[in-house]
C-alpha cells in the first residue's frame, strides 16, 4: 500500500483474543504471553485429548502493521489456511491465490504438518493488485481440541492522518492511495476526476485501498475468534 503514513516495525502491537491485554509484535513477547495468559487454559491445555497445532504469523509483505498470529491444526491443508485469509482479509473479487515455499508454488492441499518451526511462506491474492501476505511459523504445540483456525492475536487498528486536513482518516482513495476523511473527500483531486466511487473505506487489512475490497463479513470471521471479533 502506497502513502506517506509509515508505522515503524517496533511500534506495532496487537492484542490478545482471550484476554485483551496488548502486547508488542515481537516473537518473544507473543509466545510468552501465549504461555503466560491468564485464560491460557484455552489456548495450551494440558488435557488428555490434544491435537498438534502450529502458531502461525501473518502480516503483511510490505504494510507490517498489519498482522495477526493465529493457532492452525496440523492436520489442516493450505487450502484451508487459503479460506482463513480470504475470509478475514483479501475477498472481494474471487480472484485466484497461491501459495509460495521457497520462491516456488507449493500445492494447496498440502497439510500444515509438512512445515517446521522457523519456516515460512508467501501468499499471493489477485494477480492484478496483488496482495502480498508472510507467513511465519513461530511454534509448534499440543493443545486441547479446539476449532481448525483460532486468532490468538490481531494488530491494534493504524490511524493515518487525512491528506488535506490532518485528522484522523477513514477513507482511502484506491487511485493515488492517500488517506481521508469524510469531510474532505468531496474536494480530493481524484474524485473530482474519478468520481466517489474511488474512495474506499479504510479497513484493518493489507487489502485495503486494493480492488473492490472493503472489508470482511462479520458472518465469515467470527467462527475463527474465541469471543468477540476484534
Amino acid at each position: 500500500m502506497k502513502g506517506e503514513n509509515k508505522m515503524q516495525k517496533k511500534d506495532l502491537k496487537g492484542r490478545c483474543s482471550y484476554c485483551k491485554e496488548i502486547i508488542k509484535k515481537r516473537k518473544d513477547f507473543i509466545l510468552k504471553h501465549i504461555k503466560e495468559c491468564p485464560e491460557k487454559e484455552k489456548i495450551n491445555n494440558d488435557v488428555k485429548k490434544l491435537d498438534k497445532y502450529s502458531i502461525i504469523l501473518l502480516e503483511g509483505f510490505n504494510n507490517l502493521q498489519y498482522w495477526m498470529v493465529i493457532k492452525m491444526l496440523d492436520s489442516s491443508s493450505l487450502k484451508a489456511l487459503d479460506n482463513f485469509i480470504r475470509d478475514i482479509w483479501v475477498e472481494c473479487c474471487y480472484h485466484l491465490s497461491h501459495f509460495l515455499y521457497n520462491e516456488s508454488e507449493v500445492p494447496i492441499n498440502l497439510k500444515l504438518s509438512s512445515f517446521a518451526v522457523g519456516d515460512e511462506l508467501e501468499y499471493e491474492y489477485d494477480f492484478g493488485t496483488t496482495t502480498h501476505i508472510r507467513l511465519k511459523i513461530i511454534d509448534k504445540i499440543e493443545s486441547e481440541k479446539d476449532k481448525m483456525i483460532t486468532v490468538l492475536f490481531r494488530n491494534i487498528e493504524p490511524e493515518y492522518e487525512c491528506v488535506e486536513c490532518g485528522k484522523i482518516a477513514n477513507m482511502i482513495c484506491r487511485n493515488c492511495f492517500e488517506f481521508l476523511c469524510d469531510e474532505c473527500m468531496d474536494k480530493h483531486e481524484c474524485v473530482e476526476e474519478n468520481g466517489e466511487d474511488i474512495v474506499v473505506p479504510l479497513v484493518n487489512s493489507p487489502r485495503t485501498g486494493e480492488c473492490g475490497y472493503t472489508g470482511y463479513d462479520e458472518r465469515l470471521v467470527k467462527k475463527y475468534f474465541p469471543k468477540e471479533i476484534i
